[in-house]
């Protein structure tokens, strides 16, 4: 769908004026591409602002949002949102449950990528398209509107956003997203995008490590980790892609048990289990998720025993290799 549609939608009906929600707990992707669609829509005067749920590292806020001045509200600035009330997700689609809606406000579409995701009703805007990472959408935005200037930290925070959605342009690429990146090279500082695609975690975040890893049991190549009340979800991925790539593993399931409900977080290198459809069959009636074959999450109200997923895999292990 074209991006005028959406410009002229929120300058007809919401006073020019429109909220961008990435999902809650929102990585560098969600957030780069947020910020590049703020930009963007600066140049058609629509006066937007970035709102999330949850919260980012004390990393990603210091050395990421602060150091490219990307602008950002959560509950703490909740009043700013007053005088908006089109909302615009990106990285998620309004009805999944990785992202917290604000009442009283109308969700009037979505820019997204997990094109397995399922989507229950039509919004007036929508971009839907598989690619790598959201951010090599809004770069497709600029490419095709060559009268919008990219200034450097819109092209930073966008190169890192595909970077570390992609693991360094390793998963899920196609040409289109090599080509995206191509365009982002030269706009770009390199040695600050390497410095943050390199530093993911924290000392603190070790002790999340060697929980995963005494928790670790293998069930041939599907590998589960039950781990406790982590709070932040990126976290959870971050520790799959590191397990991810022990050779002896083609699957990796990650199980957050929080205060309230499961979050789960699975990685895959195979066709045989692709990560999508086990999220999808793993909470099938319990609770939502999605993602791509290789890499997909889902979140469920219910508090799911360790038992539950050692039954959970050997059905998995039958019904997905017939």
């Amino acid at each position: 769908m074209n991006i005028s549609v959406l410009i002229d939608l929120i300058k007809a009906k919401y006073k020019s004026k429109l909220i961008i929600q990435p999902h809650d707990f929102p990585d560098y992707d969600a957030l780069a591409s947020s910020f590049g669609l703020k930009k963007y829509l600066e140049k058609f005067e629509i006066d937007s602002l970035i709102y999330f749920d949850g919260f980012v590292s004390q990393f990603i806020s210091d050395e990421f949002l602060k150091y490219l001045n990307i602008p950002y509200n959560n509950k703490k600035y909740f009043n700013r949102l007053k005088e908006y009330t089109a909302v615009l997700t990106v990285d998620t689609i309004p009805e999944n449950t990785n992202i917290t809606k604000i009442e009283e406000k109308k969700y009037v579409g979505f820019i997204d990528h997990h094109v397995t995701n399922p989507k229950n009703q039509n919004y007036d805007f929508e971009i839907f398209e598989k690619s790598a990472a959201v951010a090599s959408l809004i770069v497709e935005l600029y490419k095709n509107s060559p009268e919008v200037e990219m200034k450097e930290n819109i092209a930073n925070s966008l190169a890192i956003g595909l970077l570390t959605d992609t693991n360094s342009l390793s998963r899920g690429v196609e040409k289109k997203d090599l080509l995206n990146y191509y365009y982002l090279f030269n706009k770009i500082d390199n040695e600050y995008v390497n410095y943050i695609v390199r530093n993911k975690i924290s000392v603190k975040d070790l002790d999340y490590y060697l929980e995963a890893i005494r928790s670790l049991e293998i069930f041939e190549e599907i590998g589960l980790i039950v781990i406790d009340k982590v709070p932040n979800r990126n976290i959870v991925g971050i520790i799959g892609d590191f397990f991810i790539s022990l050779k002896e593993l083609s699957v990796i399931i990650m199980v957050n048990r929080l205060e309230k409900g499961t979050y789960i977080s699975i990685r895959s290198e195979t066709d045989t289990f692709k990560a999508s459809s086990l999220v999808t069959y793993i909470i099938k009636d319990i609770g939502q998720g999605g993602g791509h074959s290789y890499m997909a999450a889902g979140f469920t109200e219910k508090e799911l025993k360790y038992e539950f997923f050692r039954g959970i895999i050997k059905d998995i292990k039958k019904n997905f290799n017939n």
